[in-house]
């Protein structure tokens, strides 16, 4: 860890400056947070590198991969979710910064979960400025999605992220899996990033550039449209019982519960600058 530390030491000077003016604010700090996971779900959504899986003719999914040299594809058991996922790994040779930023402008096939990670990770390296976001990133191995994000706060009592800078996951019914096995439409990780509206929070996702963010009644509506589409192979007699919508309606709220919002924590955020600046700053 010194070693890190030194040879990061001569360029601390203008990152400390970068850390200490990020935000006076906790609402300046929620904002910022929430115009760059705009920007950053802008450039994914339009860049034209980014796509979900592909289903083949005999319907195997089609395996996440990127261009980007820095990430390893790996395969993982999840005991919680009680099947395997799909993460990249950064090889430890390289740079975290240079390695993001890389996987950023060159794309891949991804899930909306490796997404939302890229993106809180992006965000982080904005706070943090390289130096010392790789100086964090350094002490673990840099996974995407990722296990851990700095600074987050998940005390929200909200059962949908309500207020710009908060995010969480929109879902859809609970067996949807089930009736889609091969399908990709289980719920939404959204980002809340602005509320045009009194109570009305708007969202960014991952799939598909709107001109507009899009409110929770617009996904969800895109939730039950893919719920009752039979064009994948679904189980169309288990799909009988969501023609009420009402119904489903209620299923999927009762799903929604399963998920926390989540938020970066301005206090957390403070706390951190002081201790990198103290950290890199002594001799």
């Amino acid at each position: 860890m010194r070693v890190c530390v030194l040879y990061c030491f001569t360029c601390t000077l203008s990152t400390g400056a970068e850390i200490a003016t990020y935000s006076t604010s906790d609402a300046e700090f929620q904002s910022k947070v929430a115009r760059k996971a705009l920007d950053l779900y802008q450039t994914i959504n339009t860049s034209g590198k980014f796509r979900f899986p592909a289903l083949n003719e005999d319907g195997i999914r089609e395996e996440l991969n990127t261009p980007s040299h820095y990430w390893d594809k790996v395969t993982e058991y999840n005991s919680q979710l009680d099947m395997t996922v799909e993460m990249f790994v950064m090889k430890p040779v390289y740079k975290p910064s240079v390695a993001l930023i890389d996987l950023l402008e060159k794309g891949g096939v991804v899930e909306c979960g490796i997404i939302v990670s890229l993106v809180n990770q992006c965000i982080t390296l904005d706070m943090l400025g390289d130096t010392f976001f790789n100086f964090v990133k350094w002490q673990e191995p840099f996974v995407l999605p990722s296990k851990r994000t700095l600074f987050l706060d998940d005390s929200s009592t909200d059962i949908v992220p309500a207020n710009p800078g908060e995010f969480g996951y929109i879902a859809n019914v609970a067996d949807y899996s089930e009736i889609h096995p091969q399908s990709f439409h289980a719920g939404e990780n959204v980002f809340c990033v602005e509320s045009t509206e009194p109570n009305v929070p708007r969202y960014v996702v991952f799939g598909e550039f709107v001109n507009e963010s899009k409110t929770e009644e617009q996904i969800v509506d895109q939730l039950y449209a893919s719920t009752m589409d039979t064009s994948d192979g679904c189980d169309v007699e288990e799909i009988e019982k969501y023609k009420d919508r009402s119904f489903w309606d209620e299923e999927r709220f009762a799903n929604q519960m399963n998920f926390p919002v989540y938020k970066y924590s301005y206090e957390e955020f403070k706390q951190a600058q002081r201790a990198l600046l103290e950290l890199f700053s002594s001799p």
